[in-house]
């Protein structure tokens, strides 16, 4: 049954008779604020040959009673290109209790430049709309192919624990005592004030990914980690203008790779060492560090404890 923007969406439980069918469909996720039925429900990707498109894939989410079957893969009208840089839209089902038929919609929020879920985000399950974020697609300038992907489905029904692929998950979703595990193996736990606890550490072969900073060319981040200990290498080449012994701040790590506490390691420009250091909130920074247009450098830290 198609929504009225003709997503076909099939969603019980906002009002009328609910028969005994019904009634034993919705008992998973019965209690649950949001989940995914499996790993495929509602996943979010780009679509094939289609400039600055998503599509999300069939089957079962829902949040705050609802329980929406989406029966085919739904593609979103192509996003919005910035007029400079990069800005961040929030995938998410829009829950629609306002009208008089409630619906459920595929929806894309417009962000900003920051990573984070759009703040046009809402939360009036019951009276009002409620949004659950899906992902997190990045759009640039120029750019036909999304610039980044952050799958932010919370997966599993039942009994307050979920399987996530990033910890972002945990900005929507953080009630005392849900718990999650991320596909590289970390485990965390909502405690009552709120705050997050990461239960156990998984370990993660070596990954690079591409960023951006102003004046600097192919920034590279590479990281692995085992039994609790990070490793972390950037590399990139300076783009214009010349640094003289400045502290110079490059990537902010996210839960799961933050130290304990500040640590210690090695920049190189050239032949000529540098100190770096990561502090305990993440950020990692290069003091004093001096680099001319052109020169390229590395950042390396090897077995610093995670915190």
């Amino acid at each position: 049954m198609a929504n009225s923007i003709g997503q076909d969406i099939t969603s019980r439980f906002y009002k009328g008779p609910i028969n005994g069918g019904d009634w034993a469909a919705g008992q998973p996720g019965l209690g649950d604020e949001y989940f995914v039925a499996d790993s495929n429900a509602g996943r979010v990707r780009q679509k094939s040959a289609t400039a600055r498109t998503v599509e999300i894939l069939a089957g079962t989410i829902g949040g705050f009673g609802v329980k929406d079957k989406i029966n085919a893969t739904v593609t979103l009208p192509a996003l919005a290109e910035p007029a400079s840089g990069s800005r961040w839209y929030t995938i998410a089902a829009e829950r629609d209790w306002t009208l008089a038929t409630p619906e459920t919609k595929l929806v894309a929020l417009t962000g900003a430049a920051t990573q984070a879920i759009a703040s046009s985000r809402v939360t009036n399950p019951g009276t009002g709309k409620d949004h659950q974020p899906l992902a997190l697609v990045k759009i640039t300038k120029g750019e036909s192919d999304l610039q980044g992907l952050i799958d932010l489905r919370a997966v599993g029904y039942g009994g307050g624990f979920y399987l996530i692929n990033d910890p972002m998950v945990m900005d929507y979703m953080s009630k005392p005592g849900y718990r999650f595990r991320t596909a590289a193996g970390d485990e965390w736990v909502i405690l009552l004030d709120g705050s997050r606890l990461r239960t156990a550490t998984g370990d993660e072969a070596w990954s690079s990914t591409f960023f951006e900073l102003p004046n600097y060319f192919g920034l590279t981040l590479s990281r692995a980690r085992k039994g609790g200990r990070g490793d972390l290498k950037i590399t990139g080449t300076r783009l214009t203008g010349q640094i003289t012994g400045v502290d110079s701040t490059f990537y902010t790590l996210g839960d799961g790779w933050k130290p304990a506490e500040r640590v210690g390691g090695v920049a190189w420009v050239g032949g000529t060492p540098y100190k770096a250091y990561i502090e305990g909130n993440g950020e990692v920074h290069v003091n004093p560090f001096t680099v001319q247009a052109g020169q390229q450098f590395r950042v390396d830290f090897t077995g610093y404890p995670i915190g």
